[in-house]
């Protein structure tokens, strides 16, 4: 099962995908939301100073994207996503 991409007027606005086999047989089903910056690392930093804590830590997609995963202080997950393309 692949990753589809949501696209409004031509322009991806969402995905869905099956749940990453790293997160293990007993992983139950989620979504997440998407913030798009130009700059990762200050805006991931604003977010820590902000009592956010990561947790998957900036990664490159190559040809694609760079992308972080940040918690709030509440708990609910974000990811950061820059484009690299």
């Amino acid at each position: 099962m692949g990753y589809w991409q949501i696209e409004v007027d031509g322009v991806g606005e969402g995905g869905i995908g099956p749940i990453p086999e790293m997160l293990g047989p007993d992983a139950r089903p989620f979504w997440s939301v998407y913030f798009m910056t130009d700059d990762i690392e200050a805006v991931g930093a604003k977010a820590l100073e902000l009592g956010g804590t990561i947790t998957a830590p900036i990664r490159v997609i190559p040809d694609m994207l760079t992308m972080a995963v940040i918690a709030d202080p509440a708990g609910a997950n974000f990811s950061l996503l820059m484009p690299t393309m």
